[in-house]
């Protein structure tokens, strides 16, 4: 994971320069969103930490020294030594190593080394939420920028109905209150683009805010892939799903890092029971010392000194605190257990619900496309009814609306489609795959 972080923080720039496509943009995200950053810290910060206790392993070794004046005497002077005072310099040092613990030292090490697994399988799901994050916020910024267009649609429907309505109104075919309408209508569907530009910008600006770039707005350039709602094939372009509900599950119980992150927090509760049942038992150590020490005017004051020992220490009794400690280490590895089968039950659900949603919104857009091509017919064959005098205003402008209202779900339906997709993926964990 440090690598990919490495090699995605050197392609922002780069990236930054151009029309970002939608994997550029996740790549962008992963480098600069806050929210990714903390949880890399907090990787690297776990990593510190099974550092430090390795060094338990390690000798210890301390040096010290002493710049003074020392002076004494003594209360009874029948042997003729009376009183004296100098100056003083002492120097020492002292080591010790740790020979054996009873797997102490290596259970507490351990125990950092799953902590600090659990801590980047936690990373490595912020990123894959992270992911699905940019994704929705991609697709519906390419929504919004679709539903401009079929809003643009709308006004040069309306436009060309308040000609033709003016035109009939002169003519003595039609009366002034079809002109009248159609300028509603028309006021109406430009109210309509206005607003689609409006949500366009938001949506723009929203997915600025998850990739975390705090440029201004006219800088950052997202590429949009054009859409034909007049070609009728949307539904058969879809990507397909071949795969089964179950497929899914095993796989997102293989890949999930939430899931991984869960076992290896299991691991490292276990490793810290078995710690603290360490304290049980004794513990082996070897020290060494030596000292030197010049003391003015001094005869009777040793000017070396050194000593190793091999040291045994074993708490006979700490006042029941170990077998308490034991006992919460325990409860505290029983609980990881049910969490982690908690989660499990949790990825399942979500699997479970993006399948359906795959499915739904794939028949979405078949029934939405189908509904658009009959609107569209609707609304022609109201056209020629209208102008053969043959029905009235309303039921043209009815029909106008159902053909622009189907294809505004169209838009809908398919982009759904595609979050959904992202959604199945980010639940399975493969849309990490992505950064690859």
């Amino acid at each position: 994971m440090k690598k990919v972080l490495l090699g995605l923080s050197l392609l922002s720039s780069a990236l930054f320069a151009q029309e970002l496509t939608r994997t550029e943009l996740v790549k962008l995200s992963i480098v600069n969103s806050p929210d990714i950053n903390i949880t890399t810290n907090a990787y690297k910060a776990a990593e510190s930490r099974t550092d430090a206790a390795t060094a338990d392993y390690l000798p210890q070794v301390n040096i010290g020294a002493t710049v003074g004046t020392q002076g004494f005497a003594f209360a009874d002077n029948t042997m003729g030594l009376g009183s004296d005072s100098g100056a003083l310099a002492n120097a020492n040092i002292n080591a010790s190593q740790l020979i054996y613990d009873f797997g102490k030292t290596g259970g507490n090490i351990d125990s950092f080394s799953y902590e600090a697994n659990a801590s980047n399988q936690q990373l490595s799901q912020s990123i894959s939420d992270k992911i699905l994050e940019v994704e929705e916020a991609y697709y519906q910024v390419l929504q919004a920028n679709t539903l401009i267009k079929v809003n643009e649609e709308n006004v040069k429907l309306n436009e060309s109905q308040v000609i033709r309505s003016q035109r009939y109104f002169t003519a003595g075919i039609r009366t002034k209150i079809d002109v009248t309408d159609a300028e509603v209508k028309l006021i109406q569907a430009q109210l309509d683009l206005q607003n689609a530009h409006y949500d366009s910008r938001l949506a723009l600006v929203n997915l600025q805010l998850i990739v975390g770039l705090m440029t201004a707005n006219h800088e950052f350039k997202v590429h949009r892939p054009e859409l034909n709602l007049e070609t009728n094939t949307l539904y058969n372009s879809l990507p397909k799903n071949e795969n089964t509900v179950f497929d899914y599950e095993k796989v997102a119980f293989e890949n999930r890092s939430s899931l991984k992150s869960f076992t290896a927090t299991i691991s490292a509760k276990e490793e810290r029971r078995r710690n603290i049942d360490a304290d049980y038992l004794p513990q082996i150590s070897a020290n060494a010392a030596y000292t030197y020490q010049k003391i003015e005017g001094s005869t009777f004051q040793p000017e070396q000194q050194y000593n190793a020992t091999l040291n045994l220490n074993w708490n006979v009794f700490s006042g029941l605190q170990t077998n308490a400690l034991s006992q919460e280490a325990t409860m505290n590895v029983l609980q990881a257990r049910a969490e982690s089968m908690q989660e499990k039950l949790r990825i399942k659900l979500q699997v479970d619900q993006s399948f359906i949603y795959v499915l739904k919104n794939r028949d979405s857009v078949k029934l939405t496309e189908n509904l658009s091509i009959a609107a569209k017919e609707k609304f022609n064959q109201a056209q020629q009814r209208y102008e053969q005098g043959l029905s009235d205003f309303i039921e043209l402008q009815e029909a106008r609306q159902g053909y622009i209202t189907a294809l505004s779900n169209l838009v809908i339906s398919y982009y759904d489609y595609f979050i959904s997709i992202s959604t199945l993926q980010h639940a399975t964990g493969e849309n990490i795959s992505i950064l690859q």
